[in-house]
């Protein structure tokens, strides 16, 4: 800055000397030895910070009295050996950009820092009083805790003014090393060596429609700048052969779960790091598209794209409440590419890197000649909203592939999120339209930081990939308190719990203009005949999914419980091997000479690759057990790994004519009439244990699954039965009863790139 503002705010001491109390004016000698400068520098030291209550009051509670959320019983230490929480603001006014000849105006600097600190929330309240319901309460959704043990600092810098659509700011950023817990029942679900650490360019901006803005991209569209996602230093657990600084993503979700005070295990960690692009952030208190779902459905090759307005239970709309949106492109290229990381955490654990992100289509072009597809994958959030409210009905729209797997009479499913058949206050959490649209087209073992690198000296690229793309996700989360009785009969407090999701599995997204798809694909990423991946794929494509289960989250003492009272899962998938769309077809080594031609840009669409297809509908009950792997100063992928128990009971049948929950495989010839072999009518209760081992260069997964897993020498539980019927030319005929009174079938599954 040419000119820089800094005026030094001088305390002031009060002495309080019993019931007397001075001030003294300052003298001449005093101020002359205070340097008055162009700004302004406050700095604030506390020892301890205590709040009653902190609440968000929603009054989109559909003509009700508000309902409130809040934080209560607030305490702030410090986090560095008992001494004070210093912050400090220094705020100047002044040319930013000095070398900007062609400056329209005045910028803001703002910097400001806080030192390592804890706060702690012993109660997440959701509050109706004074003005509860009849049979409603205030409930108590569990503690919050924070604490970082590196500064917080936030750095803005604009060049005209504070909020401006046409001239750049720039805004960095650091929360590193933090670790962010929930806690029920003495025990913490913690994100450990939590990174929020960012450094962008771009406008900030306060839109009619949108509220307040921050996005990357021009007004114009011409101009984008960068989002950088900057690793961080590792400050906990080193191993001695790490050359260089050891660091973390810089988004960073390390889960551990555990003793509110104690030692925790370890369950999975996600990160991201690298350049991001075309970002762009909104907030405002807009509920109106909180009832309107995108419809996508398909018959043959055509896919339709149409917007759908669920008509019951979202009288709230109009109220307020919190509208939220994120969305990103991925740089897959250039000298900080965007990289995620998921894997295992703790002492001795691995993950996978994946790089290399780009979108379904290779080509946008069915021209041989044409260039390489340059668009970059992205992630779009879509619209979510959070609202506080009372209710005992709303409504989910499906497309038309899950309403005739559910043999449903209307795209819209009416159903009760609440705990009762009455309404009661409960966090609404809405997603519309989120996509995920990212195929990792290489990816690499990982070792953690507290062992040696893996990767030292290697000199073998990888040339595999994984995509895990999301298309359309619509969801409606429900959360309030619950009890619950655990398999101690122990009645524990809980959080209850009401999901409805789905997916579409294939489309022409309406705001992109491109293919976009819901899959599960392992991809070859080594290099063809024709100078470039070959691309091959092989896997699950144009997933169709609906989920819906209800019940209570429960934290015990070596394990996250999970029940669902009632669960139904609708879903509709190929089993496909080709290649990406857009790619070169790869020569065979019978082939003498091969000329270029190019997989159709409209693949997914087709049944060229497709093997069989698969439709289930699982209507039931079940419990889900998340054990964490055990943490230890000598720690292995041997002792350290993730298991999951997990059983399930069949719902019984209607009648006779109830087809009940099934497994289909389907014939897929491009034929307008569908032949199928199927499993109909299943019942029994079935469970399954399994342990997920992330290796050094391998991931194992060990299962067990027990059929009527309860059976006694004194009860006979209940047997596993199914009806096996085909359904040529779609009329389905019976072929036999199974049973399967007990037993236990073991598998091991390992996948080792090669």
């Amino acid at each position: 800055m040419h000119k820089i503002i800094k005026l030094n705010l001088l305390t002031a001491c009060i002495c309080i000397a019993h019931q007397s109390y001075a001030l003294e004016a300052l003298n001449d000698q005093v101020l002359g030895k205070v340097t008055g400068q162009d700004g302004i520098s406050i700095t604030h030291e506390v020892s301890r910070v205590k709040v009653e209550q902190v609440n968000w009051v929603d009054y989109s509670s559909d003509g009700n009295a508000p309902i409130k959320l809040g934080l209560h019983d607030v305490e702030i230490l410090s986090g560095q050996n008992h001494s004070n929480i210093k912050s400090q603001i220094d705020f100047d006014v002044g040319v930013t950009n000095p070398d900007n000849t062609s400056r329209k105006g005045v910028g803001i600097a703002l910097k400001a820092s806080i030192s390592p600190f804890t706060a702690t929330a012993s109660k997440i309240m959701l509050i109706c009083e004074p003005n509860c319901a009849t049979g409603e309460v205030s409930q108590n959704l569990g503690s919050l805790s924070f604490s970082t043990i590196s500064p917080l600092t936030v750095y803005l810098a604009t060049t005209n003014g504070l909020f401006n659509r046409n001239d750049k700011a720039h805004l960095e950023f650091r929360l590193q090393n933090a670790s962010i817990g929930y806690g029920l029942n003495g025990q913490n679900l913690t994100a450990q060596d939590f990174n929020f650490n960012f450094s962008a360019d771009g406008y900030m901006y306060i839109d009619p429609s949108e509220g307040i803005v921050l996005a990357t991209k021009s007004q114009d569209g011409k101009t984008d700048h960068i989002v950088s996602l900057d690793r961080v230093e590792d400050k906990t657990n080193v191993h001695n052969s790490r050359v260089g600084t050891a660091t973390n993503p810089g988004l960073n979700i390390d889960l551990r779960y555990g003793p509110s005070a104690g030692a925790q295990n370890n369950l999975i960690r996600i990160g991201a790091s690298g350049d991001l692009t075309n970002a762009k952030m909104m907030l405002n208190s807009d509920q109106t598209g909180i009832s309107q779902f995108t419809q996508v459905n398909r018959s043959g090759g055509n896919v339709t794209e149409k917007a759908v307005t669920a008509t019951t239970g979202y009288g709230f709309k109009d109220a307020g409440g919190l509208h939220f949106g994120l969305s990103a492109d991925f740089l897959h290229s250039g000298v900080n590419p965007t990289v995620f990381e998921l894997g295992h955490t703790g002492t001795g654990s691995y993950a996978i890197e994946f790089s290399n992100l780009t979108r379904l289509n290779v080509r946008n072009s069915n021209d041989a000649t044409a260039t390489v597809n340059t668009q970059n994958a992205y992630i779009d959030l879509g619209d979510i909203y959070i609202n506080n409210i009372r209710t005992n009905s709303l409504g989910f729209v499906v497309n038309e592939q899950i309403k005739n797997i559910l043999g449903a009479s209307a795209y819209e499913q009416v159903y009760n999120p609440s705990s009762t058949v009455n309404p009661q206050n409960m966090v609404l959490v809405a997603v519309r339209g989120m996509d995920f649209q990212a195929i990792a087209r290489k990816a690499r073992f990982i070792s953690d930081n507290s062992i040696a690198d893996v990767n030292t000296g290697s000199t073998t690229a990888s040339t595999w990939g994984l995509g895990v793309p999301i298309y359309n996700l619509n969801a409606n989360m429900a959360i309030y308190s619950k009890a619950y009785t655990n398999k101690n009969n122990e009645t524990k407090a809980g959080l209850g719990y009401d999901l409805a999701m789905s997916t579409d599995g294939y489309g022409v997204d309406a705001k992109t203009g491109t293919p976009n798809t819901t899959s599960i694909i392992v991809i070859d990423g080594a290099q063809g005949n024709h100078g470039e991946e070959v691309n091959y794929y092989a896997g699950l494509r144009n997933i169709d999914s609906y989920v819906k289960a209800k019940g209570v989250i429960g934290f015990e003492d070596k394990e996250i419980y999970i029940k669902a009272d009632s669960l139904l899962v609708a879903a509709k998938a190929e089993v496909a091997i080709g290649q990406l769309p857009g790619s070169l077809y790869n020569c065979t080594s019978e082939q003498a000479t091969c000329a270029k031609k190019v997989v159709p840009i409209d693949n997914f669409a087709q049944k060229d690759d497709v093997l069989v297809s698969i439709a289930l509908k699982l209507d039931g009950k079940g419990e889900l057990f998340i054990i964490p792997g055990l943490e230890g100063i000598n720690g292995t992928p041997d002792t350290n790994y993730l298991s999951l128990k997990a059983n399930f009971e069949f719902n019984p049948l209607n009648n006779n004519d109830d087809r009940g929950s099934y497994i289909s495989l389907i014939n897929t010839d491009g034929t307008s009439t569908e032949s199928s072999i199927n499993l109909n009518k299943l019942q029994g209760d079935i469970g399954l244990e399994s342990r997920i081992h992330m290796q050094k260069e391998s991931i194992v997964l060990d299962n067990q699954v027990k059929f009527n897993r309860l059976a006694t020498a004194s009860d006979f539980g209940k047997v596993f039965t199914a009806e096996l019927a085909i359904a040529p030319a779609g009329q389905m005929q019976k072929i036999a009863d199974i049973a399967i009174p007990g037993g236990v079938m073991r598998s091991s599954f390992g996948i080792t790139p090669k």
